[in-house]
């Protein structure tokens, strides 16, 4: 018979550890359901993560960021949820999503997204455009900051996209 639980919680942080405490004391017979409700999770990442990178285009797009930063084929900046499994226990999952802006750096150097400067060629520096626009510099490149204010712009977002989701995992193993 499967078991019931009552959780009440205050904050993301909480609906998570609680989420993972029930994860683990689930039994064998409902381990399918777990597999569902952690795909469904993983999905709220990818959710999450694709609401920070469209902000961070709009953002980049509107500022005096170079086109090849937020267009094109392979624009810089890029949304991937993460989830890594522990195969010999159905229960342990560790899930995540990263949001971030490509180097172009070695050893996939990418020239349209890497510049490098000064020296000879064994001593040359070298930053990605996308850093060099989010900081700006000191030859006259005034910081854009689009993917720090994308990121506290969807702060709120994020947060309840992914608590709706815990919410109703926890609604669905309870049933």
């Amino acid at each position: 018979m499967a078991r019931k639980w009552a959780v009440e919680f205050k904050n993301l942080k909480e609906i998570k550890t609680r989420f993972h405490e029930i994860a683990r004391a689930i039994s064998a017979e409902q381990a399918g359901s777990l597999r569902s409700v952690s795909d469904i999770i993983l999905a709220s990442y990818k959710e999450a993560a694709w609401v920070v990178k469209e902000a961070a285009l709009r953002n980049a797009s509107s500022g005096s960021v170079p086109r090849r930063i937020f267009s094109g084929a392979r624009p810089a900046i890029f949304a991937v949820p993460l989830v890594s499994e522990n195969i010999s226990r159905i229960r342990v999952y560790q899930r995540s999503a990263m949001v971030g802006v490509r180097t172009g750096a070695a050893p996939r150097l990418d020239r349209s997204q890497y510049k490098e400067w000064g020296g000879s060629k064994g001593n040359l520096k070298g930053m990605s455009l996308g850093r060099i626009f989010e900081s700006g510099t000191h030859r006259g490149i005034k910081p854009v900051k689009y993917f720090r204010r994308a990121v506290w712009g969807t702060k709120g977002k994020v947060v309840s996209i992914l608590t709706n989701a815990y919410q109703y995992a926890l609604l669905r193993l309870n049933k």
